[in-house]
């Protein structure tokens, strides 16, 4: 693909990464990008744009989130099947359309419509009792994310996340075995995949790794901080502060100094806040530390990962394994 029309103006006030992602959201809409294409990677973009890796990465995120792009993990990133891209209006409509086919297929071959209903109802039934408790387990190393992964990330009707820590699942205590052994998905990091892998040594468990990564709003609000703010970080463990730590400096953004804060009592973490003007958070803390620094005028920022849309196609996929199974066993005599 030819990436010669992209023109990026430096000082009209517009991120770059705005204005990458904005024309290559026209060039995918309009068909010069194809379905499935493989972009070029983000060291080769930048080189024929002059633009930093970040900018690319920060786009390619962006495009993400719309449900445009994914990426697989060692591959690449490709452009997103036609479906997935379709505005809700015009998925909806589209299943309509399939719909009304099955309908007049049922009439051409002797079904009323009150028959056709029933049978359709009947067998919508018997795929919900199908699919009722799927249940997952997923591993991480800190608190903070295995529980916002169990409770926020939407994996459909009917699936039960269980979070599991790592540290529980390494040492074989009985509530994470128990938990592995009812799973019929385990989900962890690429981070960990090969350490869960060696763990549980069952060639019939499926386990999926996934990417996770920083909320792209969240990257460009730390970005347009001040460089010579030191800022409070403030987590419920230090695994999940060393990560976004790491998020931080993966993402080109230098000169900040983060301060990890903790403290045994709420009067001792008001005089630790009271110097930073700014303050990151893990995710579900935002509430109690925005009660806590009430009245100080404090900037507060809940870092929080999600799993890339490559990663949400990967989960979706393999829900839909579980789902197949149950269906094909449903079937055997």
């Amino acid at each position: 693909m030819d990436y010669s029309s992209i023109i990026l103006e430096k000082k009209n006030g517009i991120p770059l990464y705005m204005q990458l992602a904005e024309q290559l959201r026209s060039m995918i809409l309009s068909g010069r990008l194809n379905v499935r294409e493989k972009l070029a990677t983000e060291r080769v973009l930048s080189q024929v744009l002059s633009i930093s890796r970040n900018t690319v990465s920060l786009a390619y995120q962006e495009l993400e989130v719309q449900g445009l792009i994914y990426s697989r993990q060692g591959n690449g990133t490709y452009v997103a099947d036609l479906e997935v891209r379709l505005p809700r209006d015009e998925r909806r409509q589209q299943l309509i359309t399939y719909i009304t086919q099955a309908i007049d297929h049922a009439a051409e071959v002797g079904y009323t419509l009150e028959e056709f209903t029933s049978i359709v109802t009947g067998h919508i039934r018997e795929r919900q009792w199908l699919f009722r408790n799927v249940h997952v387990v997923f591993i991480e190393c800190n608190r903070e994310q295995t529980e916002f992964f169990a409770h926020e990330i939407e994996l459909g009707s009917g699936v039960t996340v269980e979070p599991l820590l790592l540290q529980e699942f390494e040492f074989r205590q009985e509530k994470a075995m128990n938990a592995i052994t009812r799973a019929e998905l385990v989900i962890t990091t690429f981070y960990h995949l090969n350490e869960v892998k060696a763990i549980i040594q069952d060639p019939s468990k499926e386990i999926l790794g996934i990417a996770l990564e920083p909320l792209l709003d969240t990257i460009v609000r730390i970005a347009r901080l001040p460089k010579e703010h030191r800022i409070g970080l403030i987590t419920l463990s230090e695994e999940f502060a060393e990560g976004v730590r790491k998020s931080i400096n993966d993402s080109g953004i230098p000169g900040l100094t983060l301060i990890s804060i903790q403290a045994p009592t709420e009067e001792q973490f008001r005089e630790l806040i009271a110097p930073y003007k700014v303050l990151i958070v893990s995710p579900g803390r935002k509430a109690q530390v925005e009660a806590l620094s009430r009245g100080s005028n404090k900037e507060i920022i809940e870092f929080i990962y999600r799993p890339d849309q490559g990663s949400i196609n990967l989960l979706k996929n393999a829900l839909l394994r579980v789902r197949s199974t149950r269906i094909g066993q449903s079937r055997s005599p």
